[in-house]
């Protein structure tokens, strides 16, 4: 899943053979069909943007009949970062949220480095984290994480680095990072078919 419905759509044409539109409920855009690479089933998600929202849908795909679900984000680093980053706990304001120890385990094997976020809802985010400890902030994870566990599914994040300057046009970001999270997408299937 992940917060951006074009972004849902790109993936879904990659990884997916003939994806169909599954729910736009809410305004929001997700899709199945049998993966390309196997003909096992997949859905993509978009969730919408903010940790509440995120939240909802996610609760909503469980009622539906998901087991596990990976949120592809992006996060906003406090170092420059240059690759993905495996969240093994999200922070909302003085809430700590862990992903599933199964699924982190089996997205190890992505070979991705794990980190913390702290998630940034005005609605639920208070100070008081220890930023120290903190690799950057986003606005989902904690709210996948939490409604996942909550409803008793799996849950994991991986979150993809905004550049702290953009020098390129938003076409051609745009492009960039949809490619950086379709190879994103297919490096978290293989490690999950290998678990």
């Amino acid at each position: 899943m992940t917060p951006d419905p074009a972004d849902a759509m790109a993936v879904a044409t990659a990884l997916i053979s003939g994806p169909l539109m599954a729910n736009h409920h809410h305004g929001l855009w997700g899709y199945h069909g049998p993966r390309v690479d196997s003909e096992r089933p997949l859905s993509v998600h978009s969730i919408g943007i903010g940790s509440v929202c995120a939240g909802l849908v996610v609760a909503e795909l469980i009622e539906h009949g998901a087991r596990r679900v990976v949120l592809l984000g992006r996060f906003c680093p406090f170092e420059p970062a240059t690759g993905p980053l495996l969240v093994d706990r999200a922070w909302r304001g003085g809430e700590l949220v862990l992903p599933a120890p199964g699924l982190r385990a089996a997205l190890t094997a992505t070979s991705i480095a794990a980190g913390a976020v702290a998630t940034f809802d005005p609605l639920t985010t208070r100070n008081g984290n220890d930023s120290a400890a903190i690799a950057g902030t986003d606005l989902e994870s904690a709210g996948v994480l939490a409604a996942a566990s909550g409803a008793g599914a799996a849950a994991a994040a991986i979150l993809l680095p905004r550049p702290a300057v953009e020098h390129e046009g938003e076409e051609e970001r745009d492009r960039r990072e949809r490619d950086e999270l379709i190879g994103l997408a297919r490096s978290v299937l293989s490690a999950l078919d290998a678990a």
